[in-house]
Formats: C-alpha cells, sequence, structure tokens
C-alpha cells in the first residue's frame, strides 16, 4: 500500500509536488513540466512553450474559465504523478517515452484521466491552431499543417 502526500506552494504551475511513498519522499514533480512533456507526448511536432503558456498564462487566469475547470487541470497533473507513482515508482517526467506511452494509454481508460486528457487536448489544440496574435500558433505552424488561410481582415489586438 502506497501512502504519499502531495503539498503545494503559491503558484500552481511553477512549483514543485513531493511525491511520497512509504512516508518517504521519492521525488518531486513540477506540474508544468509534467503537462509541457504531456504535450510533447501528444503532439511532438507542434510542442512549444508558447502553449505552454497560454495554457498557464490565459486559460488558468481566465475569468469565463470556471473555477470547476481550473481545479480539474491542476489536479489531472497531480492525478497522473500519483498513477506514475502507483505503477512506476517514478514520477511521469522520469519515466521513459514507452513508459509514458503505456500510462497515458492507461489513465485514458478511466474516467478522470479520458475527460483530463480530453480537456488538456483541447486547449492544446487551440493554442496549435489559435490566431497568433494571442502569442500562440508560432510562425503559424498549425495553420500550414492544415492548409488554412484565415479570414480578413485579422484581429489587430488580443480581445481578452
Amino acid at each position: 500500500m502506497m501512502n504519499r502526500r502531495l503539498f503545494l506552494g503559491a503558484g500552481f504551475l511553477s512549483i514543485a509536488v513531493l511525491l511520497f511513498k512509504d512516508k518517504k519522499v521519492i521525488g518531486a514533480a513540477s506540474p508544468i513540466k509534467t503537462i509541457e512533456l504531456l504535450q510533447s507526448d501528444l503532439f511532438g511536432y507542434f510542442a512549444n512553450r508558447s502553449t505552454i503558456d497560454y495554457l498557464e498564462n490565459i486559460i488558468l487566469n481566465h475569468s469565463k474559465i470556471s473555477d470547476q475547470e481550473k481545479s480539474f487541470i491542476r489536479n489531472g497533473s497531480r492525478w497522473l504523478n500519483e498513477s506514475s507513482i502507483e505503477k512506476y515508482q517514478k514520477p511521469y517526467i522520469k519515466l521513459t517515452k514507452s513508459q509514458r506511452e503505456k500510462l497515458i494509454k492507461q489513465i485514458s481508460k478511466t474516467r478522470w484521466g479520458d475527460n483530463w486528457l480530453y480537456t488538456i487536448m483541447g486547449y492544446l489544440f487551440e493554442a496549435i491552431l489559435g490566431d497568433p496574435i494571442y502569442g500562440i500558433n508560432q510562425d503559424e505552424k498549425g495553420w500550414k499543417w492544415l492548409g488554412f488561410e484565415p479570414g480578413l481582415p485579422r484581429a489587430r489586438e488580443a480581445f481578452l
């Protein structure tokens, strides 16, 4: 049986989550690094810092996003690391690519995992395909991939 406690500090995505097993610290995981690596695992070529910045600075601070949704995003990172500890005795960011793929498949079969991955992927797709005026979709990489040409006139400033 695994005993673990998670201690969170002030700024959610920039702090480390301490992971315990049998009352001993076995590692620490940064929620932002966890989601950043998950993004790389899911989107590869499109993974970049601007999509994580979008999630951290826009979505998690936007007044139109419910507190429940924000908590779900935050908790999902913690749950992913807890699942990683249960299965591999290491945080998600310390797993091999093969182990991460297996873990993603495993959590996708759970209710929380399926819902969390769906939520994260939705926001990451927004960041990959949105208008670069919001500091996302750098060099219109997502648009080029789809062969998309935006309508005119385009926004001259971000409406947030």
